[in-house]
């Protein structure tokens, strides 16, 4: 990638490890969650701030490890306190979340949504953000964005697309601005 961000599966020197780990996480992330996000999204309603915690402290203890670097390397904690402290301030990691979500809904629609997770992680970079927060960033917006598709049972319709895409356009102009 030009902006240097690392997506979930991506190939590089330790892709196929990272692969593995990542699909057994996203698999008991996807049965933990997919039901509690299922249930908020059917019913139309936005995830609360408890929803978003409860999901950020949940991801925060699968992270470390199975999160790489721009070189490939394995993100690990420096220490105890580092594995207990979210990377990055809650006001962005909402933000993550929130971007996820719309990513979600444009895979639904088969529309463009690469380019608005790589603006997210291009604003975290011009921000000079460490490898580990913006992986951080990348987590969320990753598990958020599947989380988001899986919960949608119905094709999208051509209604929802344009209503998908001006939210996809709109929330790309954003970067890592905070709506909460």
């Amino acid at each position: 990638m030009k902006d240097g961000s690392v997506r979930m599966g991506e190939t590089n020197a330790s892709g196929k490890r990272f692969t593995a780990r990542m699909t057994a996480s996203l698999a008991l992330i996807g049965a933990c969650m997919l039901l509690l996000v299922g249930k908020i999204h059917a019913a139309g309603n936005e995830p609360t701030l408890s929803d978003k915690d409860a999901l950020i402290s949940w991801i925060l203890e699968r992270f470390w490890g199975n999160a790489i670097d721009s070189t490939g390397a394995a993100i690990q904690p420096s220490s105890d306190l580092d594995r207990r402290t979210v990377p990055i301030p809650r006001e962005i990691a909402y933000r993550a979340i929130e971007a996820g979500e719309i990513s979600g809904l444009g895979a639904w629609c088969h529309l463009d949504w690469d380019s608005h997770y790589r603006s997210l992680t291009a604003a975290a970079r011009a921000r000079k953000m460490s490898d580990k927060e913006v992986a951080f960033i990348s987590f969320l917006h990753g598990i958020s964005q599947g989380l988001a598709l899986k919960s949608k049972s119905a094709p999208c319709s051509e209604s929802d697309r344009e209503q998908v895409a001006a939210k996809l356009k709109s929330s790309k102009s954003m970067g890592l601005g905070t709506t909460t």
